[in-house]
């Protein structure tokens, strides 16, 4: 990400050589022996130390989102997959480390604080979601298993049942109408009461 810079801004032509040099020199010399050195660059930097206060914090932010972008594993889709836990830990630590850089330079830090509260708040719930939807699946497998369990339960009691079936259907002194419905009386009523024996004693 590059930042927009007026055109009668002294950092218009700066260099990435020399926004290096500024980040690794911030903190171990003068900001007057920084506007010194910058001077006699190429191309030279004319600026006040005021204006290079001032620009150093939008140069550190530069970095920063640079690198976010860069990080394919962590900001790539940060729109679209603002929920998901390596993006927002990617965003957290963005937040953290803005706070960071911008500590010696600003005190109006009570915005981005209460960012990096709410993103911390939202991993958190996030967490107990997966949790709960965890617990949530482990439920619904169980009663998938216990559901085939009395299938089974079903079938075995059906084919206790084959012989008096059989002996219905096969009984000559009635009909084909009554043999047929005291089959099926034998498979509604008795395969029910295996059934109900059979889960009582699981």
């Amino acid at each position: 990400m590059i930042m927009n810079l007026r055109i009668d801004s002294p950092f218009k032509n700066i260099t990435p050589e020399q926004k290096m040099f500024i980040m690794d020199s911030h903190g171990k010399i003068t900001l007057e022996a920084m506007v010194e050195r910058l001077r006699g660059m190429k191309p030279p930097i004319v600026c006040t130390v005021p204006s290079l206060k001032r620009f150093i914090p939008r140069l550190k932010e530069e970095a920063l989102l640079t690198d976010l972008e860069e990080s394919a594993d962590t900001m790539e889709k940060l729109a679209a997959k603002a929920k998901e836990s390596k993006t927002r830990e990617g965003t957290i630590e963005a937040a953290r480390q803005r706070l960071f850089g911008n500590a010696m330079d600003t005190n109006d830090l009570a915005s981005l604080q209460q960012f990096f509260k709410m993103m911390v708040e939202e991993k958190k719930q996030e967490e107990m979601l997966a949790i709960e939807d965890r617990k949530a699946k482990a439920a619904e497998e169980n009663a998938k298993i216990g559901w085939r369990k009395l299938e089974m339960q079903g079938a075995q009691s059906a084919l206790k049942l084959l012989p008096q079936v059989r002996d219905a259907l096969m009984d000559a002194s009635v009909s084909a109408e009554e043999r047929i419905a005291r089959a099926l009386k034998c498979l509604m009523e008795g395969g029910g009461k295996l059934l109900l024996k059979e889960s009582a004693g699981a």
